[in-house]
């Protein structure tokens, strides 16, 4: 009565961080600047919580194998648990054996379209000048300046030659979205601006300030444009008033 839901349960709890992983590392790849969503992680893979002792290892290590190897095991024995309690619980209830596959396969469907409602957002562009390299900094909530502006399915940031924005629109939230950077060339044309995680990547940073008053500043968010020689020396991140550019 309860073995196939343990085992079922067992298989989910082995497949679930290796999806998690995949998706993570997609996600950086094409927006190295995503933060990830801990709170995803923690409900769907409790024993994720191990890995905080990874902090600055790198993954092909022999201690990093072993610690994502024993939070999958514990995790694995974590959902055989609750799937035999589940299904004690169902039967009690139900008066027959609990359909732990069906359950699974409507529970997955429901967390890919309910991601897809409110976890992503809109996609991001930034028009650059041609060749611009260095800081851009954008100054969001500044009620003197004109919200980002929206073409198609995109939200548009048109960067001047001083790399400095300032929008009364919001900060962006913590949905996932497709950031694209690109080059706005002389003869009218867009060049996209490599920001994959590559040896061809020229955006880097994703720095945020957030001051405590209104006379000290408006919330800023800063990315560094340029090759890996460049990022290496780059200077800090600036910061100022932006609503008089």
């Amino acid at each position: 009565m309860f073995k196939r839901p343990v085992l079922v349960f067992a298989v989910a709890g082995t497949l679930i961080p290796f999806i998690l992983i995949t998706f993570q590392e997609v996600s950086l790849y094409f927006n190295p600047n995503y933060i990830g969503s801990g709170q995803l992680w923690l409900f769907m893979w409790p024993s994720s919580i191990m890995l905080m002792a990874l902090h600055g290892s790198q993954f092909w290590s022999w201690d990093t194998v072993l610690i994502y190897a024993i939070s999958i095991f514990v995790n694995v024995l974590l959902y055989a648990f609750i799937g035999s309690i589940v299904a004690a619980v169902w039967f009690l209830f139900a008066r027959r054996p609990l359909p732990a596959f069906r359950i699974f396969l409507l529970s997955g469907i429901a967390l890919v379209i309910g991601f897809a409602l409110t976890g992503m957002g809109r996609p991001v562009r930034y028009e650059l000048p041609e060749g611009y390299q260095g800081w851009v900094v954008i100054e969001y909530y500044n009620p003197d300046c004109a919200p980002i502006e929206s073409k198609g399915i995109f939200l548009v940031i048109t960067v001047p030659p001083s790399g400095r924005v300032c929008t009364s629109s919001p900060l962006p939230d913590n949905a996932w979205r497709l950031y694209l950077y690109e080059h706005l060339m002389s003869d009218s044309t867009r060049r996209r601006i490599p920001s994959f995680n590559n040896k061809a990547r020229a955006i880097w940073g994703g720095n945020y300030l957030v001051f405590q008053t209104k006379e000290e500043g408006f919330p800023q968010y800063g990315f560094f444009v340029g090759g890996e020689k460049e990022n290496a020396n780059r200077p800090p991140m600036p910061y100022t008033k932006l609503k008089s550019l």
